[in-house]
């Protein structure tokens, strides 16, 4: 990806032919429906290429608009996608503010955040490094209620 508003996400995408080519997707392309905003798909978010899966390519990840199930969906290295999307969480309705900082616990796998929606604390899901998460999310701050963005 390449940037994004907030009706549009540009992307910056190769082929078999080795050409580059910019495209751009409506947010309520059917590539993209269904979905809210992919990790890195808003401007306050962190625009870092993130390896969820441990495979070495960059991955994303999505939380669904109606089950509010967060989505895996396994980069293959060439600006595609391997398989199907697979979820890695369930009802994550709570959290008005999910990202990822990468790697945040410094263990070598990537690592999400997200804000409480009611309290505004702050919880780590520390990632164990195969597009899953360890244990349960550990808060690791107290009201952030004073910021409107964190990334």
């Amino acid at each position: 990806m390449e940037s994004a508003n907030s009706s549009t996400v540009y992307t910056i995408e190769g082929n078999s032919s080795d050409r580059i080519s910019q495209r751009s997707y409506s947010r309520s392309d059917g590539d993209i429906v269904g979905y809210t905003e992919p990790l890195g798909a808003r401007d306050d978010e962190v625009d870092e290429v993130v390896d969820f899966s441990g495979d070495g390519n960059p991955d994303v990840l999505a939380r669904h608009a109606s089950n509010r199930d967060l989505y895996l969906f396994k980069g293959d290295g060439r600006g595609g996608f391997v398989g199907d999307a697979v979820v890695v969480g369930n009802n994550w309705s709570g959290y008005d503010v999910i990202f990822s900082p990468g790697d945040f616990t410094g263990d070598g796998s990537a690592d999400v955040l997200a804000r409480h929606a009611s309290n505004r604390d702050l919880y780590l899901f520390k990632g164990n490094g195969r597009g899953g998460f360890t244990t349960d999310a550990t808060m690791v701050g107290n009201n952030w209620s004073a910021y409107d963005r964190i990334f």
